[in-house]
């Protein structure tokens, strides 16, 4: 490795570690000043586990603290560079603008691929650790036991909606079979140790000529052999499609299910965050790597910064769109991005 590349590597990544230590305890004293009191109240807290639990909290939004500290890192790295001569001294020596900026797309590809890593690994089980620490250091209050309200989709793409699950006695109790828009069972009791499923108390309920649903058969006893449940389906704990790991996104994707739209557009969405270092590494050289008498550093740093923002907030919206079924996914999500790229990429390949 060059030495002139050697400096700029360790530079960029040396500064990057320092913005993203200082981030996560700007995260941390922020927090703590909010929740201090209820982790501590108890006397029972480690300081190991307040420190892992905030580890958990960080890597749930890693693109954005990767996407800024790079941000931060690059305008630091890349104004000293330009104010203190250098660049003139390695243009003198051969290289060109564009070779120079090799150091910071290394840095951008090793940021994005720890994203898809954080986002396969790290991140789907960090959300779980989260809120285990929570519900052990949640307020002492007395509160009625609530009930929660469970569902199932199944592999015909219908819904099963239940409220209480017995796994002595393998029932359901309070079931919903939501098979359409216009036809749903409801089931007192579903026994799944049955074969066919066996429900009990079961209504069948229809949409009427008025659109109204209205039960139109009931049964004290009836066999379910149409409702594909079982009983590893009902143990299942559901996960947020927002916190499924990449690959598991990926296959269910596939998959026919009723919620599969919703799960493509987080799946565009989490395949798109962690590119945003590339991006920023093809817009921010052809700015900051020229000559100029009067820079306008602040004015720059403060566009940067407020680009970054915005595409934050339009990929956001653009994800709300996909999952109401207003744009397709792929639409939605990549049509900023397109933009983006076309004319960061033009001005790039136009600098020398």
């Amino acid at each position: 490795m060059k030495l002139w590349m050697r400096y700029l590597l360790v530079r960029l990544y040396s500064t990057v570690l320092f913005i993203l230590s200082c981030l996560f305890g700007i995260y941390v004293v922020i927090d703590l000043s909010i929740h201090s009191v209820r982790f501590f109240a108890d006397g029972k807290v480690n300081a190991l586990a307040v420190f892992l639990y905030y580890l958990h909290s960080f890597a749930m939004h890693l693109d954005l603290f990767f996407s800024l500290a790079f941000v931060l890192s690059s305008l630091k790295v890349l104004f000293d560079f330009t104010h203190h001569f250098e660049l003139i001294a390695l243009q003198m020596a051969g290289l060109s603008k564009r070779r120079l900026t090799r150091p910071l797309f290394i840095l951008a590809t090793t940021l994005s691929l720890l994203s898809y890593a954080n986002a396969q690994w790290l991140a789907p089980n960090a959300q779980e650790s989260i809120d285990l620490f929570r519900m052990e250091h949640a307020k002492r209050k007395k509160q009625a036991p609530q009930e929660h309200i469970h569902s199932v989709t199944l592999d015909d793409g219908t819904v099963v909606v239940y409220q209480r699950f017995d796994q002595r006695l393998k029932t359901l109790a309070d079931a919903y079979w939501i098979r359409s828009e216009d036809e749903l069972w409801h089931i007192k009791t579903l026994e799944l140790n049955q074969s066919p499923l066996l429900g009990r108390f079961v209504d069948h309920l229809t949409r009427n000529d008025q659109g109204q649903i209205a039960v139109s058969e009931s049964f004290d006893r009836r066999p379910m052999p149409d409702l594909p449940l079982e009983t590893a389906q009902a143990l299942q704990k559901f996960v947020p499609i927002e916190n499924r790991p990449l690959v598991t996104m990926l296959l269910q994707s596939f998959s026919n299910c009723a919620d599969r739209e919703m799960i493509r557009s987080h799946l565009h969405y989490k395949l798109s965050m962690p590119l945003l270092p590339i991006l920023i590494a093809l817009s921010l050289p052809p700015v900051l790597l020229r000559f100029s008498r009067q820079s306008a550093a602040f004015l720059i740093a403060a566009c940067s910064l407020f680009a970054l923002i915005a595409l934050f907030t339009v990929l956001d919206g653009m994800l709300i769109l996909a999952e109401n079924h207003v744009l397709s996914p792929a639409l939605a999500i990549w049509t900023p991005w397109f933009f983006c790229l076309s004319i960061s990429l033009r001005r790039f390949l136009r600098f020398s």
